[in-house]
């Protein structure tokens, strides 16, 4: 069976979007070899449907790993026998500037990126979902409260956008907990009356879920001058206000 190897190893929301790219190569007869940065491993194992990817760490051995480590940004996918790279992450070096970051990951392969939410489920575990939400948070089912996050980049504590809310209600502000991970807040966004985020992998995952939010804002990152073509037409929710 030819191999298929994708580098992204990071942010999670782009590999959260590029599950529809590996799915297609799966359903062409490749198998699907996804190398990921350490601080998504356990999570993405656990809480998303990788049935049809076998992700591992880049440090583990995978095929084309030298390859892989010496092709750190091949403009376009390299077939080496009958196994296939597909350096996703570079793919921008193909275009210019003006193309969306990220549709360009598909476009390098002419394939749609449209319904990509249909190709990830998220396994939520309910029980660390209700411990954050009723036991950390002190939440009630009819709390009114807005959910707040500033953070993006590969880790929370990357990089911090600056949000300046005014409200009322209470304020969830997003951190690391120390014993929580991105998905296990999941109930805590659902609920909430208000949501306030950064563009960031919380935005992906917010595409899965059963939003109760009266207010949704997408705030740019910190460079307010590059708007959001890069994301326009990715998400299904069409309902945001996006803040530069």
């Amino acid at each position: 069976m030819p191999k298929c190897v994708i580098r992204q190893p990071a942010g999670l929301g782009d590999i959260l979007f590029c599950h529809k790219i590996a799915y297609t190569m799966f359903q062409e007869g490749y198998e699907i070899h996804w190398p990921i940065a350490d601080c998504y491993y356990d999570a993405v194992q656990k809480y998303l449907d990788t049935d049809f990817i076998n992700f591992c760490r880049e440090k583990d051995n995978f095929p084309m790993k030298e390859f892989y480590n010496s092709h750190l940004h091949a403009p376009i996918y390299t077939q080496t026998t009958n196994d296939i790279y597909l350096p996703l992450q570079h793919s921008d070096l193909n275009f210019s500037r003006d193309e969306s970051v990220m549709k360009v990951k598909y476009k390098i392969l002419g394939i749609d990126h449209d319904d990509w939410q249909k190709f990830f489920t998220i396994h939520r575990d309910q029980r660390r979902e209700e411990y954050l939400y009723y036991e950390h948070f002190d939440l009630k089912n009819d709390t009114k409260y807005a959910i707040v996050n500033r953070w993006f980049g590969t880790t929370m504590g990357g990089y911090r956008k600056n949000i300046d809310i005014s409200d009322n209600l209470r304020i969830i502000e997003m951190e690391s907990l120390g014993f929580d991970n991105i998905f296990d807040w999941c109930k805590v966004f659902e609920n909430a009356t208000e949501i306030h985020t950064v563009e960031t992998a919380i935005c992906y995952i917010l595409e899965k879920l059963d939003l109760k939010a009266d207010v949704k804002k997408v705030y740019s990152r910190n460079c307010p001058e590059r708007g959001f073509g890069y994301i326009d037409g990715i998400f299904n929710k069409t309902d945001w206000e996006y803040i530069p």
